[in-house]
């Protein structure tokens, strides 16, 4: 959200309304949108959260990974979907028609999101990039890896790969949030290139 919009009310209904099947929001403190989701029963994550930079260059859009490509199909929207599922599980609510909600959005744009497979083909991890135009900062959210296959490196990989493809179009740099005791997902965004830049408290759903 636009910081000159943070006080917008009717721009905070609207995103309320999208935010009715999430579990979680990344709603600022101070916020029209952070203060309606409060009344509508949700709560202050207290786990807090971090929030990860990482400046992108033209020379950052590397030569693509074998086997990380964009979804193709089908086939590879199941595998993007599964690989998430696994990831935070058991509490996921990610589903295929979940995925087609966040695929429909004006931002979304496919050449961002990959999927990284095992040798043998298996799907291992997945990253959506969701780029604002050149010269402006990306954003990487959804990211998992499956959990048969995490600390093998596949997280690192395709979150190289998604950000290689935003260098590639522009990207000014790319920014990510997750749990501070999510001490697996600061570490594989850190060896990422990605470093700490503030914290912040995200909101739950009412459960």
């Amino acid at each position: 959200m636009a910081p000159d919009r943070d006080r917008d009310r009717r721009l905070a209904e609207a995103m309320v309304t999208v935010m009715a099947d999430f579990g979680f929001a990344d709603a600022l403190s101070g916020t029209t949108v952070r203060r309606l989701l409060l009344e509508c029963g949700w709560s202050v994550d207290p786990d807090p959260w971090v929030l990860l930079h990482r400046d992108l260059r033209p020379e950052d859009a590397s030569g693509p990974d074998a086997d990380t490509r964009p979804l193709d199909g089908p086939a590879d929207v199941e595998a993007r979907v599964a690989v998430q599922r696994s990831a935070f599980a058991p509490g996921s609510t990610f589903t295929p028609e979940l995925w087609e909600r966040m695929t429909t959005g004006p931002t979304y744009d496919g050449r961002f999101e990959m999927v990284t497979r095992t040798p043998s083909g298996e799907p291992a991890a997945a990253a959506t990039g969701w780029f604002a135009g050149p010269g402006r900062c990306a954003i990487l959210e959804p990211v998992g890896t499956h959990q048969d296959h995490q600390r093998q490196g596949y997280g690192r990989r395709v979150n190289r790969s998604v950000m290689a493809a935003l260098a590639a179009a522009g990207a000014s740099g790319v920014r990510v949030h997750t749990p501070a005791s999510n001490a697996a997902a600061v570490a594989t965004y850190g060896a990422c290139g990605l470093r700490q830049v503030d914290w912040t408290t995200a909101v739950m759903a009412p459960r």
